[in-house]
């Protein structure tokens, strides 16, 4: 079952615990100050980032990276199985 993994803060525990819980299928959602991570998890799953929280932090992205309006955001949640929401 295909899990979307929202993110809203910046840790690198937060980051290890998701590298070993990830499964084919899933995908990040970076929002907040989880928009930090998007380079260290951008490797490892599809991230998407929020349009206005990225920008916001200053989150400069490469032309790949998959970023999202709110209306996108709500898609994108509909799209999933389940989602997950790390504090």
């Amino acid at each position: 079952m295909a899990t979307l993994h929202m993110i809203f803060s910046a840790s690198s525990d937060t980051a290890q615990t998701l590298g070993e819980l990830i499964q084919p299928g899933d995908a990040a959602l970076l929002g907040a100050d989880g928009c930090y991570l998007y380079a260290e998890l951008k490797g490892f799953l599809p991230c998407y980032l929020l349009s206005q929280d990225a920008s916001d932090r200053g989150i400069n992205t490469d032309e790949s990276a998959d970023v999202l309006s709110d209306e996108e955001w709500f898609e994108l949640v509909c799209r999933f199985e389940q989602q997950v929401t790390w504090p």
